[in-house]
């Protein structure tokens, strides 16, 4: 389920990715025509390449299982090699300002270390288009609006948060109802109306269906 009217950080994200991957050739937003110049000169200015053919590397949609009964459905923006070779994933993002570190460790940036890190560094069952092994790095290539270039945040695969991740989609997975957290951050949650069941809610969203005509819980349907 998705808004049918988005957020504007929101639809400057979803047009960034379309132009990313082809989709799209380029947009009418000035903003979103920088963010993808930003992106992509860092790419190829850093030597990084596709780990396979587009149709394998770009927008990649994956089911891996973590335990028994739950697997977790993931879409990585690209496969990638760097510029010395090693394997790693590209996770495109956009922001308004740059990521902060954390106050006297500027080699941790909280918002980089989130469950994102830990589901997508989870090996799956083919490592196609890699031969030998899953990236153990995951980089976060961000372009914000107050910087002329990109900048990448990059994170490693981490036992004890995968640990963490897999603990807590369990965790879900037996959950029979859902743990509102009600408070100031509501008045920017992209679902407060269906949460508070406001009048007339279902009017505001759109069910998102894969390929297969199932109902998704993540990212677009593009």
């Amino acid at each position: 389920m998705r808004p049918k009217e988005l957020p504007s950080y929101l639809r400057v994200g979803k047009d960034v990715h379309a132009i990313l991957e082809g989709k799209r050739v380029r947009s009418q937003n000035v903003q979103v025509d920088l963010h993808v110049v930003r992106l992509l000169e860092f790419w190829k200015l850093h030597g990084f390449r596709l780990a396979g053919t587009k149709a394998k590397a770009i927008e990649v949609l994956q089911e891996v299982p973590i335990g028994k009964d739950i697997r977790i459905v993931r879409k990585l923006d690209r496969l990638a090699i760097d510029e010395e070779g090693t394997p790693v994933l590209v996770d495109w993002k956009t922001a308004s300002s740059q990521w902060e570190s954390l106050i006297g460790h500027s080699d941790i940036v909280p918002k980089s270390l989130t469950f994102q890190t830990a589901c997508y560094l989870i090996p799956p069952e083919d490592i196609a288009p890699y031969k030998k092994a899953w990236p153990t790095e995951l980089d976060f290539i961000v372009s914000t609006h107050e910087s002329m270039h990109a900048r990448c945040y990059s994170t490693w695969r981490d036992r004890q948060a995968e640990k963490e991740f897999i603990e807590a989609a369990q965790v879900v997975a037996k959950a029979t109802t859902f743990p509102r957290i009600r408070g100031w951050n509501c008045k920017w949650c992209i679902y407060a109306s269906a949460c508070y069941e406001t009048k007339d809610w279902q009017d505001e969203y759109l069910i998102n269906m894969d390929d297969r005509g199932v109902p998704e819980a993540y990212g677009d349907d593009e």
